[in-house]
């Protein structure tokens, strides 16, 4: 997700050190698999290409604590920033620049907490064509959690 990982276990055995030490890192890169938007192969990275993708309960779970806190803030974080953040270069291979103000207007129409709405059995649905997810802003302290 474009971040690293540090961990610090506090274990007399080494042993279940190395235990923990291996399966916290397995469920990080797990999770990263599910969630990364530098991973073409992710299910975020395949969903924003509009592939149909059937959601992993943690993505689905991430993807709805998105919406609730997009609509908690009024918006102030909105995982759907991807255009903005593209537009901007920002990301993978991008080069960062400052936009054309209009093209950020005109991008701006395509960043709201409804660009998408989540079935109950994991469906995953556009309600916006030119939308683009990013979870950049919430995905790492969601791996926390579900690490510690």
């Amino acid at each position: 997700m474009g971040s690293s990982v540090e961990i610090t276990l506090l274990c007399r055995d080494p042993t279940q050190a190395q235990t923990a030490r291996t399966a916290v890192r397995a469920e990080v890169e797990r999770l990263e698999a599910l969630l990364s938007d530098y991973r073409p192969t992710s299910q975020v990275s395949r969903l924003n290409e509009r592939e149909n993708v059937l959601l992993a309960p943690e993505t689905r779970q991430l993807l709805l604590r998105a919406q609730a806190v997009c609509r908690e803030t009024g918006g102030a974080f909105d995982a759907s920033i991807g255009p903005i953040k593209r537009l901007w270069g920002f990301g993978e291979g991008g080069t960062p620049h400052v936009p054309d103000s209009l093209a950020i207007q005109r991008l701006l129409a395509h960043v709201h907490c409804d660009v998408y709405e989540l079935g109950p059995a994991g469906d995953f649905h556009w309600r916006d064509p030119e939308a683009r997810l990013d979870l950049g802003g919430i995905a790492q302290g969601f791996v926390a959690s579900c690490v510690a």
